[in-house]
């Protein structure tokens, strides 16, 4: 839909409707642009919000529903599936259409990174797991090709490997987890 509601908890009646219009991040006003997905941020006081055609992800703070706080960061068009690394600190989000998963880090409310990927990154909710020689990763499926494509997401302990593609899976054809 081109907004997203608050609604409270015990009856589900509308507190607040939000409308996801705007401009997207190459300066277009979009009259319609949907929610893709809304995600609770595990540390944080906010729920993300990504915004499909503007390429936004909505950092929200809910601690004031009167007065919300809307931190909107730039990211790339057109996002989708996403999930959290281990630790709950960075968002990692497919930008279907521009063939890149992008990380956003949600303590520092800001874009981390953007990894170029095969055609159509597809996560569904995503998978992380160590591996042997890059240690924690994130990985994602493909709409547009047989192949799971796996990147570094632990900048604290493996900084070198971080935001970075480790390698590449071929599979029997395209699809998602």
């Amino acid at each position: 839909p081109p907004h997203f509601a608050i609604v409270d908890a015990q009856t589900m009646e509308p507190v607040k409707v939000v409308s996801a219009r705007g401009v997207d991040v190459n300066g277009n006003y979009v009259e319609e642009a949907r929610v893709a997905a809304i995600y609770t941020t595990p540390h944080e006081t906010s729920w993300l919000v990504s915004i499909k055609e503007l390429g936004q992800v909505w950092q929200v703070d809910y601690t004031d529903i009167d007065n919300l706080r809307i931190e909107k960061i730039d990211t790339s068009l057109f996002l989708h599936d996403g999930f959290f690394d281990p630790t709950g600190r960075y968002f990692q989000i497919a930008a279907n259409a521009s063939d890149q998963m992008v990380v956003v880090d949600t303590k520092e409310r800001k874009l981390e990174a953007r990894i170029d990927t095969k055609a159509k990154p597809h996560p569904g909710p995503g998978a992380n797991w160590i591996d042997p020689k890059c240690g924690p990763v994130g990985g994602t499926t493909h709409l547009g090709v047989g192949v799971v494509t796996v990147w570094g997401n632990d900048p604290e302990g493996h900084a070198d490997k971080a935001w970075k593609i480790c390698y590449e899976v071929e599979t029997d054809g395209p699809g998602l987890f």
